[in-house]
């Protein structure tokens, strides 16, 4: 009797014993799991522009291996050389709509990917047509206008005020083409167009003149 008591004492320790070490793995294996905390972001800009995408991860012993999708063989590929929490690189010709996406793993060779973020190209902001001076009688409706490439442009149309020795937004003018009266005080007056694109890029277009003529200055022909 006192044996069958015993060997049931043992058993019940063991049992805990094994239920206590379980416990201890399960909580080892718990607290080693990767986590990405912070997923890379997608990126645009014109070709040659420097990117940065990065990612952040909790867990131990962490390495990093940046990929890409191989459109060819529908695979990620290790994008070679990239081996850091960040990628810094330049955006290549080809890139557009390139797939990147980072792999984590920890000193337990447990493996995370992070989302995947989208490089995408847009074209370079260029003045590709300026505006030209007018000239005409005060009340005379005028309309200049600027071309440009790039993507999603937006345009303010600017004056040069002589007081303050500076450029002026011109409100309300945020189209490629300006249309307005000539008024009375705009005789000499400096217009400029002042265009941004989707990356905040922004380039100006050359000035273009408004000049008042005058009734007197009006001459019948001679028949």
């Amino acid at each position: 009797m006192n044996c069958k008591k015993i060997m049931k004492k043992y058993l019940i320790i063991f049992a805990l014993v094994l239920v206590i070490s379980q416990a201890r793995n399960e909580k080892i294996l718990a607290s080693s799991v990767i986590q990405i905390i912070g997923q890379p972001q997608s990126v645009s800009g014109e070709v040659y522009t420097p990117i940065s995408m990065s990612v952040t991860a909790s867990g131990e012993n962490l390495s990093y291996q940046w990929e890409y999708y191989d459109v060819n063989s529908g695979s990620w590929k290790d994008y070679i050389g990239q081996i850091e929490s960040v990628l810094n690189a330049p955006i290549y010709s080809d890139w557009n709509g390139l797939r990147l996406r980072c792999r984590v793993t920890d000193g337990a060779n447990q493996v995370a990917c992070s989302n995947e973020a989208t490089v995408t190209i847009v074209k370079p902001l260029e003045i590709t047509s300026q505006p030209k001076s007018v000239s005409g009688q005060v009340g005379t409706p005028i309309s200049m206008s600027v071309t440009a490439s790039g993507e999603n442009l937006s345009y303010q149309w600017e004056y040069y005020d002589v007081n303050s020795g500076s450029w002026k937004d011109y409100i309300g003018q945020i189209e490629s083409v300006l249309n307005a009266p000539i008024y009375s005080d705009w005789n000499g007056l400096r217009l400029r167009c002042r265009v941004a694109d989707v990356t905040s890029m922004v380039v100006y277009s050359d000035y273009a003149t408004v000049y008042i003529i005058n009734n007197e200055d009006w001459e019948l022909p001679i028949i």
